[in-house]
């Protein structure tokens, strides 16, 4: 019995040790298959083979209507908030169960049967030479295609952007203000601004910044009001006024390419002469500077509408765009045959994401792409945001972009997305081939809030936006103000060549640089300036009106030449694609504008002489004489100035005490300027007599007559104690005392 119980008990261990063993292999298995797993996930395995399935299949696509308004139109059907959901992350103007589109006719806007579009809901809200703006009810944009005649196309409104100065900057470092020595201020001459708003307008008024004397004309073509959404438009129109003050303003505030036609169409009715329209728009061609009226179909875009004003007559000045640092393109590479784009060569999943960045929620995530396949080739490519969160886990697709190009559709695909709560993660986009059998070059630009981002795979040349890249305008690249005379580019600066297309080569793009980084009284209260390619353009407007003032017969082509070949060369030698032909450089004025002046007196009070001063007196009303000096850092008045010994003949705030490279004082309103013609200048040095300067009692307090030097504390001067230690180091005698820590205080220069 005892044996028995023995051999059971025996059994009994080894059939626990047996499942226990196997417990323990099958949890080793299945965590190491667990960890293979999220492995996998991370690299993105269980990524579909070929794109995600279409909402809409070819074969059910409407030729008349967007693909996403179809798709809309059935979501709405299932419920309204189906059908927003949607609408969001795809950029859909919905507004009260209406949708904002554009109607491309298949002839004029006067084909289209306004009473049977009426009768099915539709709200014409503007016409243009070739497009038709309106509302229709969400849940008849089919039957809108069905039942109107006149009706080629319903598509969703053509995304933009802009591309973000007291006196700019720019009117010096240009040579702008010796046109205004010779009396020319842009006068005669009338400039229009086609912006996306201009907010502050009134406070720019009321400043003098933008006297109302100088608004000829001011229209609302979006009906939201002038002065609603940026001060984008106001700030552009206060840098071309500081560098043509007496030109004639057009504000024109717009936001869809039909108001963008109506707006041109009015310029040359009212005999504009050259327009700035600091904005870049997306989707709406391969950026090779094309239009409908080089694809032989009906309708418009941007670049059509730049042509159109330059073949009438008006120099347009455009922003290049602020793109360089948020761009991609490239040729359609499928390395493991899966129908997703491997954007390097190595191939794998692991190439299929384009690294956007890590995004904060909150945050909006805006990507616009477009292929060689204008106006309507049936190619088919769709787009697609990724995410992976911090602990690795990977949500293959927070959502795509699938329009259907099946030949009538135009080759876009964008998206908008907002970072949901507790989301923030590492943001990719991937790109996918639904059905393109001729796999053309692909386009796209990424975003976060606003700012272009790529972190991954980034293509920075041939980002210049449209219609900046059409050859008939004149496109601005940016250099910031303080890096003027020797570069480089800004970093964002958008890069040439335009796209080469089936419809046309590459052309070398911008054209030439001008100042950002501008000071501009709508951004003053912000504590920041006004940066970007928009400044630029503004600057170039400007410069066009003062050539024009001086000779008003002057043609579009002849402001752009003179501009071109005057402009100096940095870069690569000659026309390149980042700097264009250089920086902008006003050419020397002619003398006088009507006869040969002795005197002139500009609008300001201020009296120039043609030849030399004779007189027993001379009093200026100030009581230093200064010169015009170059800086390498901010400097305000009352600053020290010293030698900066890392940049031969330029100068910094003096940086210790008893300095021997001391050599005056930042000027507070000099009584007599000197200035070498043609130097590059930003500052103001008193050389003589009395000025105030900033002073510090750290040496002790200072009295009347102390001699001065300079302290510890950059751009201010001490009392000084030591005369060996002051010999060549001494800023001037004080004229006043001063007893607490620091102020300013009137000083005798004595060098």
């Amino acid at each position: 019995m005892a044996c028995f119980r023995v051999v059971v008990e025996l059994k009994i261990h080894v059939i626990r040790a047996f499942i226990f063993n196997t417990v323990i292999i099958a949890l080793i298995f299945l965590i190491f298959t667990g960890l293979v797993f999220t492995t996998l996930q991370v690299l993105g395995a269980d990524r579909p083979e070929g794109p995600p399935e279409k909402q809409i299949p070819p074969e059910a696509v409407n030729p008349k209507l967007e693909t996403k308004l179809q798709v809309l139109e059935n979501r709405w059907a299932e419920s309204p908030a189906a059908g927003l959901e949607y609408a969001r992350p795809r950029n859909i103007p919905l507004e009260n169960e209406m949708v904002r589109v554009i109607i491309e006719p298949s002839g004029l806007p006067e084909g289209i049967n306004r009473t049977a579009l009426e009768a099915q809901g539709g709200q014409i809200e503007a016409t243009s030479r070739s497009l038709m703006a309106a509302k229709i009810p969400v849940n008849m944009l089919e039957a809108v295609t069905n039942k109107v005649d006149g009706i080629s196309f319903i598509r969703t409104p053509y995304p933009n952007k802009t591309t973000r100065v007291d006196t700019s900057e720019g009117v010096v470092k240009t040579s702008a203000d010796k046109y205004h020595d010779a009396g020319y201020y842009g006068q005669g001459v009338d400039i229009a601004i086609i912006d996306l708003g201009f907010y502050y307008l009134t406070e720019a008024k009321d400043s003098e910044d933008i006297p109302s004397s100088v608004i000829k004309y001011t229209k609302d073509y979006t009906g939201d009001g002038l002065e609603a959404g940026t001060e984008h438009g106001t700030i552009v129109a206060e840098i071309v006024h500081d560098m043509a003050p007496e030109a004639n303003l057009y504000l024109m505030k717009i936001g869809t390419t039909l108001e963008l036609e109506n707006a041109v169409d009015d310029a040359i009715a009212e005999g504009v002469d050259v327009i700035n329209h600091s904005v870049g728009w997306w989707n709406v061609n391969f950026y090779d500077g094309t239009g409908p009226a080089d694809w032989g179909v009906s309708g418009t875009n941007p670049a059509d509408i730049a042509a159109y004003a330059r073949d009438n007559g008006i120099l347009w000045a455009n922003s290049a765009g602020n793109e360089a640092q948020g761009h991609w393109q490239g040729s359609w590479n499928d390395y493991d045959d899966n129908g997703w784009l491997n954007f390097t060569d190595s191939g794998g999943i692991a190439s299929e994401e384009n690294h956007i960045g890590y995004v904060s929620e909150g945050s909006v995530i805006d990507i616009y792409m477009t292929w060689d396949a204008w106006p309507s080739d049936a190619e088919d490519y769709d787009l697609c945001l990724d995410r992976q969160d911090s602990d690795g886990n990977w949500d293959l697709v927070v959502v795509c972009s699938d329009g259907t190009q099946s030949g009538t559709e135009r080759p876009t695909e964008s998206l908008s997305f907002q970072v949901p709560t507790g989301e923030a993660a590492d943001y990719y986009f991937s790109i996918s081939e639904a059905d393109a059998p001729g796999t053309p070059d692909i386009d796209l630009f990424a975003y976060v809030d606003n700012d272009p981002q790529i972190n991954g795979q980034l293509v920075s040349s041939s980002s210049v936006m449209t219609p900046a890249n059409d050859e008939k305008v004149l496109t601005a690249g940016a250099i910031h103000e303080w890096n003027w005379t020797d570069g480089p580019q800004a970093s964002y600066s958008s890069l040439g060549p335009s796209n080469s297309s089936q419809y046309a080569s590459s052309r070398i793009k911008p054209d030439m640089m001008g100042p950002d980084c501008v000071s501009a009284y709508g951004y003053a209260s912000e504590g920041y300036d006004f940066c970007g390619t928009s400044a630029t353009a503004s600057h170039l407007a400007g410069a066009a009106a003062l050539l024009l003032s001086e000779d008003s017969s002057r043609t579009a082509d002849d402001l752009q030449s003179i501009l071109e070949s005057n402009a100096i060369d940095m870069g690569d030698s000659g026309n390149d694609n980042t700097y264009g032909w250089g920086r902008l450089e006003m050419p020397f004025p002619s003398t006088s504008t009507d006869t040969e002046a002795v005197f002139r007196v500009d609008k300001e009070g201020n009296v120039y002489s043609d030849t030399a001063y004779y007189g027993e007196g001379f009093s200026t009303g100030s009581a230093d004489l200064a010169e015009r000096v170059k800086v390498t850092e901010p400097v305000e008045p009352g600053d020290v100035l010293a030698l900066d010994p890392d940049n031969p003949k330029q100068y910094r705030k003096s940086q210790k005490p008893y300095s021997p490279l001391a050599v005056g004082v930042v000027s507070t309103k000099p009584g007599m300027t000197l200035s070498e013609e043609g130097a590059d200048t930003n500052a103001t040095m008193a050389l003589l007599g009395t000025v105030p300067v900033k002073a510090t009692t750290e040496n002790g307090p200072i009295g009347l007559g102390d001699l001065l030097t300079t302290s510890s504390k950059p751009g201010y001067a001490m009392v000084c104690k030591e005369p060996t230690k002051c010999a060549g180091a001494i800023v001037g005698k004080a004229l006043e005392s001063l007893e607490e820590e620091e102020g300013k205080i009137r000083i005798l220069l004595v060098n």
